[in-house]
């Protein structure tokens, strides 16, 4: 608002302006029709062209100023909304469970996958905060000291939840891998349990036959 208002004003000055080159025009003409009064009216012309020029320079400051000034809270409101969003998806981060369940585990990793995704597209916003900044700095803007603070908050934010994403996917791999492990290994056992069983069935059929085959042989020779 205070912007537009200011462009309003350079648009006044623009007609502004013209007075001030026909003074200039009419202060020359009556230098030469009244030399008796010619320095006076230089003074005047002067005068006005001073005046003139130091309205410019201020214009130019205060144009400076507002610019500084909206640059400033486009980029305050950019890093709260982004501190904001690494705060709240760290804090997600932090408080996601152990899966008990390999279908759970997969589950995670697959919501994980997707969260993984949302920081890389957030990542162009990130950096470009970053060079506002910068561009900020290196203009010696008048609010220096709190474009730094920002900053700093800013880039501790993102390497929070950077280094906290890394945890969490490690964390669910590892749980995965012993979900997986544990799946396959009761598997194993299953099938070894059940080969052990038909081979005990096996050996104790082979007993019995042999048992058998013994007994046959003694009574014949009996006889």
């Amino acid at each position: 608002a205070l912007q537009r208002k200011h462009e309003g004003f350079e648009r006044d000055l623009a007609a502004l302006e013209a007075q001030v080159g026909e003074v200039v025009v009419t202060s020359d003409q009556l230098a030469l029709e009244f030399p008796d009064t010619q320095q006076q009216i230089e003074e005047k012309a002067d005068l006005v062209q001073q005046r003139w020029t130091d309205l410019l320079e201020q214009t130019e400051f205060v144009k400076c100023k507002l610019a500084d000034s909206h640059d400033l809270q486009q980029f305050l409101n950019s890093t709260k909304h982004y501190v904001y969003w690494a705060g709240e998806t760290t804090a997600s981060l932090a408080l996601g469970s152990v899966p008990k369940t390999l279908e759970a585990a997969n589950i995670e990793l697959l919501r994980h996958q997707n969260m993984v995704k949302e920081i890389e597209a957030r990542e162009s916003s990130f950096r470009q905060i970053v060079h506002d900044s910068e561009a900020l700095l290196g203009s010696n803007h008048y609010a220096a000291d709190t474009i730094r603070s920002k900053l700093k908050a800013l880039t501790e934010a993102q390497t929070a939840l950077l280094r906290n994403c890394e945890a969490r996917k490690a964390e669910l791999q590892s749980h995965s891998a012993f979900l997986t492990f544990a799946r396959d290994a009761g598997q194993a056992a299953d099938v070894l349990s059940k080969q052990e069983r038909i081979l005990a069935a096996e050996d104790k059929g082979g007993s019995l036959a042999t048992s058998g085959g013994g007994s046959g042989s003694g009574r014949r020779q009996a006889a």
